[in-house]
């Protein structure tokens, strides 16, 4: 799980670890921590502001964070 990243979008990413997840048997708190390594630099930097403890709560903000992160990615014409 260690080398699984984030670079296909957020959706599929979270789609991916959750099935990962239930493979490998761990905690969700080792779970979280896992995810957060697989993250852009942009995304883990906010979401580890918050020191969320849910897993729910880690992915729900994520995807928040992509969905701002994205169009400021995006060359303004």
């Amino acid at each position: 799980m260690k080398d699984f990243k984030h670079n296909r979008g957020m959706e599929a990413y979270i789609q991916n670890f959750d099935i990962l997840w239930n493979r490998a048997k761990i905690s969700e708190k080792e779970a979280i921590v896992f995810f957060m390594g697989g993250l852009e630099v942009e995304i883990k930097n906010l979401v580890k502001i918050f020191e969320l403890k849910v897993f729910k709560l880690v992915y729900n903000l994520a995807r928040l964070q992509e969905e701002h992160i994205i169009p400021l990615q995006k060359p303004l014409k």
